[in-house]
């Protein structure tokens, strides 16, 4: 019986250490090379046009949709697109190389209201994404 609780604790902890090895799937908004980086269900997506790789769930906006706690739903009204994407009210929460946007009026880009139609219960909620080159906000954020 001591043997058998040995061998059973010994491989709990080689699962557990494969599983520190292989790494965890990203949050919203982690670097990324491809989706499965991301969500081992591969319920989100990597978007690898973004430097590093950018880890989303898209279509946010449909019906009764809640993005995850660190993320909020933005949606582009130029292209009909919706993102849960990182949620953030300053830089520092943001990754390196990525700014805090809290979209201006009439940028084009909403920060939809939670699924029981409540605001997010954040201060002025922004979503973090890839500074321009220079390191600036891109076109379409608040100072």
């Amino acid at each position: 019986m001591r043997s058998l609780r040995f061998l059973l604790g010994a491989s709990t902890a080689a699962a557990a250490a494969a599983l520190l090895l292989s790494g965890c799937p990203e949050k919203i908004g982690g670097n990324c090379e491809n989706s499965l980086d991301c969500s081992a269900e591969n319920s989100r997506l990597c978007d690898v046009s973004q430097p590093g790789g950018y880890c989303l769930i898209p279509d946010c906006a449909a019906a009764g949709f809640e993005c995850p706690r660190e993320a909020l739903c933005a949606a582009f009204r130029d292209t009909s697109e919706s993102y849960c994407l990182r949620a953030c009210e300053r830089d520092e929460q943001c990754r390196p190389d990525y700014v805090c946007c809290v979209p201006e009026e009439g940028s084009g880009i909403d920060i939809l209201p939670l699924p029981d139609g409540s605001e997010p219960a954040r201060g002025r909620p922004g979503y973090c994404i890839a500074a321009d080159v220079d390191g600036t906000r891109p076109t379409g954020c608040m100072p």
